[in-house]
């Protein structure tokens, strides 16, 4: 090219030509010699000074030496200020400038006076290098086909997408969409990968997983397609595809995938696959930025597995482990209830009440204060099982197991006596809804309290519901036999012989020969109010049969005697009765009422001696004036038989 020149020189060339053949080389990328060019020709005849000093300003700019450029353009601007270069040469002064000089600079351009393109092209500089989203949107405005329009777009949406309204970035993101449907060549891999990376901050994970998808096959040598491969398998497991998620991470490559790989086969259930490739994710990245979030469902996996097989040891170090990580109120309610399966009770306690303590007014605090207050009902320590479900209730967060936690509530109070409060707590519990074992538990109790504070009507009717609904299975003897009798007697209300019943079969049906024969003797006294007196007799047999002495036997043995005496088996009752006075050495009633039966049955035996033996007996032992009325009379009858 110096030989070009020096050939110029040679010859005569129009100056015009010269100039024209020194823009063709500044076309070409030739910019020094471009500038030789035009330095040769200034001053020339026919060539406009201020055309050459432009060119000038121009060449430097290209060299990329920015403060010749800015001198380049200042000389323009002070020797010819009217030049049709002037504009231009304002803006390209301007991008020579650094800091808040080149923004001054850019802001003077924002006038009505300064061509259309030249403003739009100042405006965009501004609205890229502030974030300004507004100055962009007028750049696109002014000049809306002009060179800078699709970049003014490009930025705007990047300014948008940190927006907090919704609304301006979806529209963000449709902007870059456009862009890259546009087929702007130096812009459509970015502006599809920004319209990604919304979709995916603004959780719409379908979009952003379909769009990095696109991206990866319209993009594949871009240095950003692994990158997107990535985001599609997070967009995906975002959205719940993990079987997509998986595929796309399948290889394991980065820390990203590795991790998505793990955490896919976990979310579907797959444990013993997904603690390997967390194993093997923690192994291959020790220092992973997910490590954390593998460790996490990793020590969950291994507590589970420590749950079923009743290692509690292991369900202990597991739950550490997961507290460790997360610090969360559930990791740490698993750790109490490891520490409560082992055996370690005074642990479990201490770390529910850290869990009350440092999670107030959460579920995870009602829990915890309600497996407390279990704790100390196994312990029998009602007064703090109390205290506990009272604090349960005033998290505000315990419904879940309100209905249980008034139950318990309700037990406590009974049995610290407090019956009104405890019945209070158990009808709220049935009220709310509890499951058919406690709802049962919880009726019996009630009609216990309503016993016990004199409502024995109510009670005597809740009792004869629940028999009738088939309680009497699930009671413990001691209660079938109170209820039993209770439900039998005919002082309050009439007697409910077939609900008695009832309980006294379950009993019969007991492993202890005692509370059998208590049973068989309530069996047989339901079965005689029932007029059912054969059936009667062989329940009163069998309670006799059984090894047993308890208090019930004696009645028992009384009412078989009558049975028998009535039935015309005198000797039978006569032996029955006799049995009846042995057993009964501590109670003189029943003795009294046996002698006189062994009187009547004997004069029916026409043992008129005997008749008049028991008879005598009833006069001097007992002060009845009914059974010396009934006495004196066997005497007045048979008179021979009494000396």
């Amino acid at each position: 090219m110096f030989a070009l020149v020096t050939a110029l020189a040679a010859i005569t060339v129009l100056p015009a030509d010269r100039l024209a053949m020194a823009d063709r080389l500044f076309d070409r990328g030739l910019y020094a010699e471009a500038k030789a060019e035009y330095v040769a020709l200034e001053g020339a005849e026919g060539v406009a000074p201020d055309d050459i000093l432009y060119r000038l300003a121009e060449c430097e700019s290209a060299l990329g030496d920015k403060n010749a450029a800015k001198k380049a353009y200042a000389a323009l601007l002070e020797k010819h200020p009217l030049s049709r270069h002037a504009a231009r040469s304002r803006f390209m002064k301007a991008m020579a400038e650094e800091g808040e000089e080149r923004k001054l600079s850019l802001r003077a351009l924002d006038s009505d006076a300064t061509p259309a393109d030249i403003r739009a092209a100042a405006l965009y500089h501004l609205g890229a290098e502030g974030g300004d989203a507004n100055a962009l949107s007028r750049s696109i405005a002014l000049d809306p086909s002009g060179r800078y329009a699709p970049y003014a777009k490009y930025r705007r949406a990047l300014a948008n997408s940190s927006s907090k309204d919704p609304a301006v970035r979806r529209q963000a993101c449709n902007e870059l969409l456009e862009i890259f449907y546009s087929g702007k060549d130096d812009l459509s891999a970015e502006a599809l990968y920004l319209a990604g990376e919304i979709s995916y901050s603004d959780k719409r994970y379908a979009s952003a997983a379909s769009i990095f998808r696109l991206f990866m096959k319209k993009f594949p040598a871009s240095e950003k397609a692994d990158g997107a491969r990535t985001m599609a398998a997070w967009s995906e497991y975002a959205r719940q595809a993990y079987s997509e998620a998986a595929l796309l991470a399948s290889d394991g490559a980065t820390d990203d995938r590795a991790c998505i790989l793990a955490m896919s086969a976990y979310a579907t259930g797959e444990r013993a696959k997904a603690r390997g490739l967390m194993l093997a994710y923690l192994e291959k990245y020790p220092e992973g930025k997910h490590r954390d979030s593998v460790a996490l469902p990793l020590a969950r996996i291994d507590f589970e597995n420590a749950e079923k097989a009743g290692d509690a040891a292991a369900a202990v170090e597991a739950a550490k482990k997961a507290c460790a990580v997360s610090g969360a109120a559930a990791d740490m309610l698993r750790l109490a209830w490891a520490y409560e399966k082992g055996g370690n009770a005074a642990a479990a306690d201490a770390e529910y009440g850290k869990i009350a303590v440092s999670f107030p007014s959460t579920e995870e605090a009602a829990e915890a204060l309600f497996r407390r207050a279990m704790a100390a009902i196994r312990e029998k320590k009602w007064s703090r099982a109390g205290l506990f479900l009272a604090e349960a209730e005033a998290t505000g967060k315990n419904a879940r197991r309100d209905a249980e936690t008034k139950y318990w509530r309700g037990v406590a109070a009974v049995m610290l006596s407090q019956t009104e409060e405890g019945a209070s707590f158990l009808r709220s519990a049935l009220e709310k809804g509890l499951p058919p074992d406690l709802a049962r538990e919880a009726r019996l109790m009630t009609a216990d309290c309503d016993y016990a504070g004199g409502r024995k009507e109510a009670a005597k009717k809740e009792y004869a519901k629940l028999v009738g609904e088939g309680a009497a299975e699930r009671m413990g003897a001691q209660k079938l036999r109170a209820v039993g009798r209770f439900l039998l007697d005919g002082t309050v209300l009439a007697p409910m012989p077939e609900e008695a019943k009832k309980c006294a079969l379950a009993m019969t049906a007991m492993d202890n020969a005692e509370w059998r024969q208590a049973g068989f003797a309530l069996k047989g006294a339901a079965e005689e109010a029932l007029g059912a007196t054969s059936a009667a007799a062989e329940s009163y047999r069998a309670a006799m049969a059984e090894k047993a002495r308890t208090e019930d036997l004696a009645p028992a043995v009384l009412s078989l005697g009558v049975i028998e005496s009535k039935a015309g088996n005198h000797i039978e009752a006569d032996r029955v009765l006799k049995e009846c006075v042995s057993l009964s050495r501590d109670n003189a009633s029943r003795r009294a009422d046996a002698y006189r039966w062994l009187a009547r049955n004997s004069e029916a035996m026409t043992d008129y001696r005997g008749a008049c033996g028991y008879a005598t007996v009833i006069l001097t032992l007992f002060d009845d004036e009914e059974l010396a009325k009934e006495a004196k009379q066997i005497l007045e009858r048979h008179p021979e038989a009494s000396k």
